[in-house]
């Protein structure tokens, strides 16, 4: 596969393999979605959209990292535009986050962190906006801020986890240089 922008080199069967996930990942999650939002058929078009596009961001995470992260943003948009509760479809959004800081460039890998902040903070006003902006506000205040933590401490962890794996990678590809460069110097 040629380098590019936007997408990485990765071996044929590293795709395999996370084609492979996410297949097994979208098809695992379906049957719950589809229970989620009933079986009516108005909804299971776009629960099988917004399956779809979290599996793509899933399959797309090593890839293209950016890629992957604004399919992750849309099917989330989707999510919530159909009102629907977080579920295990989400999950993919961890993996995202993770190859963002891992694998993504300097511009993605701010946009990974980003991403988790601000998406901590969405969720946490799609959960609890209606009720934070009503009278009884002061009630659910403290569930609120705790899911906003909650879930800024998990978001984050997935990137910061990568975030590890990136400068590990980075300190082993300085090391083979230098060994490079030393045995390049004996060797004259």
């Amino acid at each position: 596969m040629r380098r590019s922008a936007h997408f990485r080199e990765l071996l044929p069967y590293q795709v395999a393999t996370d084609v492979s996930v996410a297949g097994v990942f979208g098809l695992l999650c379906l049957p719950f979605e589809l229970t989620i939002g009933g079986w009516a058929a108005e909804s299971a078009l776009p629960t099988v959209v917004m399956c779809l596009l979290f599996a793509a961001a899933l399959a797309l995470r090593r890839l293209s990292p950016p890629l992957a992260l604004a399919t992750a943003w849309v099917g989330a948009t989707m999510q919530m535009l159909m009102l629907r509760p977080p579920s295990p479809v989400d999950l993919a959004i961890f993996a995202v986050l993770y190859a963002t800081a891992a694998y993504g460039s300097t511009l993605v890998y701010w946009l990974g962190f980003s991403s988790a902040i601000v998406g901590a903070t969405v969720i946490t006003g799609y959960l609890f906006g209606s009720q934070l902006l009503s009278a009884a506000s002061w009630s659910v205040l403290p569930l609120a801020a705790a899911v906003l933590i909650a879930a800024g401490f998990a978001l984050l962890l997935a990137w910061t986890v990568g975030a590890l794996v990136r400068t590990s990678l980075r300190a082993r590809r300085t090391q083979r240089e230098r060994e490079r460069a030393e045995r390049e110097r004996i060797e004259e």
